[in-house]
């Protein structure tokens, strides 16, 4: 935290930072933000198969606002050729308990 006093300022009006912090309480309600950020992970950053960062992944391009969606979107392309290779077993219908 960078504290600024009345000391701090130069002649031309220029604030310099302080090394000094603010004292640290002994109350733990005082850091209870500054350890919940500590304890939170970090976001995950959305990819592609090959490691390309997207934005997101559930809109895709289309010609125009309503028009068709466009081959070239390789977002898409991507996700399609996953979900089209997913092994789904058929379903035994009187299947032994094992």
């Amino acid at each position: 935290m960078i504290s600024y006093s009345a000391e701090n300022f130069r002649d031309s009006g220029e604030a310099t930072q302080s090394t000094s912090t603010m004292p640290k309480s002994a109350d733990p309600s005082d850091m209870q933000l500054e350890n919940f950020k500590k304890g939170q992970p970090k976001p995950k950053v959305l990819t592609t198969s090959n490691g390309a960062p997207i934005a997101n992944k559930t809109n895709v391009l289309t010609a125009g606002p309503r028009g068709p969606m466009l081959m070239q979107d390789v977002v898409y392309m991507d996700e399609m050729a996953h979900f089209d290779r997913e092994r789904i077993p058929e379903r035994v219908v009187h299947a032994k308990g094992g």
